[in-house]
């Protein structure tokens, strides 16, 4: 998702002179380099009000000088220490710079230092935060956002937008494929039961998340043999209805169970003991098979069908050449998973180096990239809001 004119002129910039006026004047007409030029020399003496630093950071932004932008608001930071607009550009330049920590505390103050009554200007500034949020990959913190924006403004276009754009059916963050939302929704449903159960607010380790993930998967693929046909014709109150029935069992859930590591060493030796809950799948262990949701983007880019991928989901037997295909997949989404973990910068570039060098053994390197992109997203919401784990999109 790109910023939405975060950095446009967005609040008042009142007229303390009438060479302020004119600077401002030509903002708005965007003549940023004049606007720029006409600053330099003239408003030497104008530098005690605030939006003089605003207006010269949106020229700055709006000319591709984001570091000079950046400059100029850290100059206004200690001038107006409790004023919002300053924080807000200050927000949006970080943004532009994809400073996020940065941007969010700048944003989060600017809310903070806002009256009440200004409405517009709170609007606007939780809608970029949203923006932000949604950028990396905070989706459930971006959606609340959005709709705090609207909440502010109900005539917020941008916010509206968004609000329709990145949310499903069920009012919740839309999943990078569609093929997921339905999977999320039982998930969220069955997150929240699982923590009220517990009397907490989130999982205490990763290992605890992901034994609930398990747990989890088992059902839905349970309930998915029993009812995938119908789920199809079912409206999103009716399938919340059906995801509310199941119940499942946690209580032997052990917190201290580590993470279980794939090998694939042990794939093809272990998966003719395996009870699939899919015939069609049965050359996988259990395993490998609770992650198979993760392979569908490089699959789906590979040309593998979804008809197709269905069809051996019902027990249709895959090729040879289907089983290598699914294979080839888990060996690249085991790269993905591993740069995903809190490890150095430098070894998740590399990670994601040997996964973009696996994918390129049957893709071309646009494809590759996009799988991988798509890959962590999918990564982060499975796993992202259940252990707290944060990704970087931008590692190649």
């Amino acid at each position: 998702m790109e910023k939405q004119d975060a950095i446009n002129p967005l609040f008042d910039l009142p007229d303390s002179s009438e060479l302020l006026a004119q600077f401002h004047n030509l903002i708005f007409q965007k003549k940023f380099a004049e606007a720029i030029s006409f600053a330099k020399h003239k408003l030497k003496n104008c530098t005690t009000s605030y939006t003089y630093y605003t207006g010269l950071s949106i020229c700055y932004s709006q000319t591709s000088k984001p570091k000079e932008a950046l400059k100029i608001l850290a100059k206004a930071v200690i001038l107006f220490p409790e004023n919002a607009d300053v924080y807000y550009y200050l927000g949006s330049t970080h943004f532009d710079l994809d400073n996020y920590e940065e941007a969010e505390e700048c944003f989060l103050k600017s809310l903070e230092l806002s009256p009440a009554n200004k409405k517009i200007e709170r609007s606007e500034c939780l809608n970029n935060l949203g923006v932000l949020y949604w950028n990396d990959l905070r989706r459930e913190e971006a959606l609340d956002c959005w709709n705090g924006a609207a909440k502010e403004n109900p005539f917020n276009s941008k916010a509206q937008e968004n609000i329709k754009e990145y949310s499903n059916d069920f009012g919740e963050p839309k999943a990078a494929n569609r093929l997921f939302d339905d999977l999320y929704h039982f998930q969220n449903i069955h997150k929240k039961k699982y923590l009220e159960l517990k009397a907490k607010t989130d999982f205490d380790n990763i290992g605890e998340a992901e034994q609930w993930m398990e747990f989890t998967t088992k059902k839905w693929n349970e309930l998915m043999e029993a009812k995938l046909h119908d789920i199809d014709s079912m409206t999103p109150v009716q399938k919340t209805e059906l995801f509310n029935s199941v119940t499942i069992d946690y209580s032997i859930i052990d917190k201290k169970n580590k993470s279980k590591q794939l090998n694939r060493n042990s794939k093809k030796s272990s998966a003719n003991k395996s009870k699939s809950f899919r015939k069609g799948f049965s050359f996988l262990d259990q395993d490998l098979l609770l992650l198979l949701p993760l392979t569908v983007p490089i699959l789906s880019i590979f040309g593998l069908e979804k008809d197709r991928f269905e069809d051996i989901a019902n027990g249709s037997k895959a090729t040879d050449e289907e089983e290598e295909l699914f294979f080839w997949a888990f060996d690249f989404l085991e790269a993905v998973l591993e740069s995903v973990a809190d490890i150095p910068s430098v070894t998740k570039k590399q990670l994601i180096f040997k996964a973009k060098q696996i994918a390129l053994e049957f893709l071309d390197e646009q494809d590759a990239d996009e799988a991988i992109d798509m890959t962590i997203e999918l990564c982060n919401d499975l796993f992202g809001g259940l252990s707290k784990l944060k990704l970087n999109k931008r590692l190649r």
